[in-house]
């Protein structure tokens, strides 16, 4: 539980400040091997692929407009 909560913020806090100002490649690199060493851990996984799903659902409604059929994710 405690790790999926780290996992869950770690990701948020990183979006925003992505949007703010983009991290330099050694913070990337920090990043990445966080990752590589939390891999093996569930709560990771299913985070980033809350993440990658919506990041996709936007990119798909900013291409093809408010009639491309949404994409579902579930609240879990």
């Amino acid at each position: 539980m405690f790790g999926a909560v780290i996992t869950r913020q770690t990701h948020y806090i990183w979006l925003i400040a992505c949007s703010q100002c983009f991290p330099s490649p050694p913070l990337w690199k920090t990043l990445r091997e966080s990752c590589m060493n939390w891999r093996h851990r569930v709560a990771l996984i299913e985070q980033w692929n809350r993440v990658n799903l919506a990041l996709t659902s936007k990119v798909l409604a900013f291409m093809y407009g408010p009639l491309f059929p949404e994409l579902k994710i579930g609240k879990h």
